[in-house]
């Protein structure tokens, strides 16, 4: 799966700056992950209804750090983490994960 990685990825978690306010910003340890980024298959896109034509997935390494609720940027866009997976394999392959996002600020 590594070598399918052909884009990076930045992610960015909410941080909260006093009791009143916060913001998302870039994670120092999460900025620059190589990926691959594709859009769904019609199986898996039948699964998150609403989201046609701004649904995508992201595979990243299972060491990125990405969870629920971050924003990752790819090429300059903005996308919402809406789902993700940690799948193996198995028969000795490497281990990733695919993150299920949607395109702009859909919660």
């Amino acid at each position: 799966m590594r070598f399918f990685f052909d884009r990076n990825v930045t992610l960015r978690r909410l941080r909260r700056i006093d009791e009143n306010r916060s913001v998302y910003s870039a994670t120092g340890t999460a900025e620059g992950y190589p990926c691959s980024f594709q859009e769904p298959s019609p199986e898996r896109m039948q699964f998150y209804d609403g989201n046609i034509g701004d649904l995508y997935e992201i595979y990243v390494d299972e060491s990125c750090p990405i969870a629920r609720g971050d924003k990752a940027v790819v090429n300059n866009v903005i996308y919402s983490v809406q789902d993700m997976k940690l799948v193996d394999p198995g028969w000795g392959m490497v281990n990733f994960k695919r993150v299920i996002v949607t395109r702009g600020d859909i919660s």
